[in-house]
C-alpha cells in the first residue's frame, strides 16, 4: 500500500484513530481468522497471503453473510470470515485497478504466478552481503522509509513483499531471515 507522502493527505487517512480505535475487538477476530487460514493453508510457513489459493471472495462473502451470528466448525464467527473476506476483496480490487488490471485477470496472474517456481528457496540470510546484486539504489524521495542508501541494493522477497535491505517495512523485522531470492507475483 502507498500511503500518502504530504503531511495533509496522510492526516486524512486516520488508519488508527479512524478504523483500529472504532473496531479494535473485529480487527482482533479478523487477525484471527488470518492465522486460522494460514494454518490451513499454509501450514508450517510464516503467517502470509497465499493470495492465489482462494480467490472467490465474494461468493465467501456470501456464504459466510447468511451464516453471520454463528460459529463456523474451526470455532471461528462467520461474521469475522466475512469481514476478512470483504478486506481481502478491496484489497484484491484496488491492487487490480493500480495493475490496470480487472479482478478477474489480476486473480488469473496470481494463480499463474503460483504455478510456475519462480524463487529460488534460500535459508535463513546472516550476511545479505552474500546474494550478490550490486547495482545502487537510487536516492529515494524525501520521507521515503528507505533513505537515501548507498551500497548493493539486494530485492528480497520476504513473506510480507519486496524490500530493500535494511528497509523497515514493519512485517519483517529481521532482513533476511526466511528469505526467497528472486522476484514473482504479478
Amino acid at each position: 500500500m502507498s500511503l500518502p507522502t504530504d503531511p495533509k493527505e496522510r492526516k486524512a487517512l486516520p488508519v488508527v484513530t479512524g478504523v483500529l480505535d472504532y473496531f479494535p475487538d473485529a480487527i482482533a477476530e479478523v487477525a484471527r481468522i488470518s492465522k486460522i487460514g494460514n494454518d490451513q493453508h499454509n501450514p508450517g510457513q510464516p503467517l502470509h497471503w497465499a493470495k492465489e489459493k482462494s480467490t472467490d471472495h465474494a461468493d465467501c462473502i456470501g456464504r459466510h453473510l447468511t451464516e453471520r451470528g454463528t460459529i463456523d466448525t474451526d470455532g471461528a464467527r462467520h461474521s469475522a470470515k466475512l469481514a476478512w473476506r470483504a478486506l481481502a476483496n478491496l484489497q484484491i480490487e484496488i491492487e487490480a485497478e493500480r495493475a490496470g488490471l480487472t479482478v478477474e485477470e489480476y486473480n488469473k496472474r496470481l494463480r499463474e504466478a503460483a504455478e510456475k517456481p519462480t524463487f529460488e528457496h534460500v535459508e535463513p540470510i546472516e550476511d545479505l552481503s552474500k546474494l550478490v546484486r550490486w547495482d545502487k539504489i537510487p536516492p529515494e524521495e524525501p520521507g521515503d522509509d528507505v533513505g537515501n542508501r548507498k551500497g548493493p541494493r539486494v530485492i528480497i522477497q520476504h513473506i510480507g513483499g519486496d524490500h530493500y535491505e535494511g528497509a523497515p517495512c514493519g512485517i519483517c523485522e529481521s532482513y533476511g531471515k526466511q528469505a526467497i531470492r528472486g522476484r514473482g507475483g504479478v
